[in-house]
């Protein structure tokens, strides 16, 4: 019973370490485990350069449609659900290995999902950003597959 007691901690705090470290670059600490970024788990982009770039993801979808305002996608998520979509705002909430992010404009705030398209960001919270991706909708959780996230400057 120790033996298992000893092992289940150890893995435990194997874990921990592995999901909670994290690198920095330039001061702005970069992904390290959630959706195995950093740990060589996945195929997840991030590097120095995206910091001087101010991007990271892949080109902007042509033809997305800007809206005007959070609460929009709320409200109408069915209706946006498939569409590319440009949404701006402030980074609220983020993954600690930043595969995902929450961003608020005041009307509302809106998850952007970044594990789809492969790629995270640094710790960017209370950044101005700007988030191109498709609306996926059930009826009742509206969420951006974020495709890329551009700092607003």
């Amino acid at each position: 019973m120790k033996k298992i007691l000893f092992y289940a901690l150890l893995i435990a705090s194997f874990l921990s370490a592995v999901i909670f470290a994290g690198i920095k670059y330039n001061g702005v600490k970069a992904a390290g485990g959630c959706c195995g970024a950093g740990s060589g788990g996945s195929s997840h982009s991030h590097n120095k350069a995206d910091l001087k770039t101010g991007f990271w993801g892949g080109k902007a979808p042509a033809g997305a449609l800007h809206v005007g305002k959070v609460a929009d996608i709320l409200k109408n998520g069915k209706n946006y659900a498939g569409k590319s979509v440009i949404v701006s705002g402030t980074v609220a909430n983020e993954c600690p290995d930043g595969c995902w992010l929450e961003i608020r404009d005041g009307s509302g705030k809106v998850r952007a999902s970044l594990e789809e398209a492969k790629f995270n960001v640094p710790q960017i919270k209370g950044s101005k950003v700007k988030i191109y991706g498709k609306v996926k909708s059930d009826g009742k959780v509206v969420e951006i597959i974020g495709q890329r996230v551009e700092l607003e400057k």
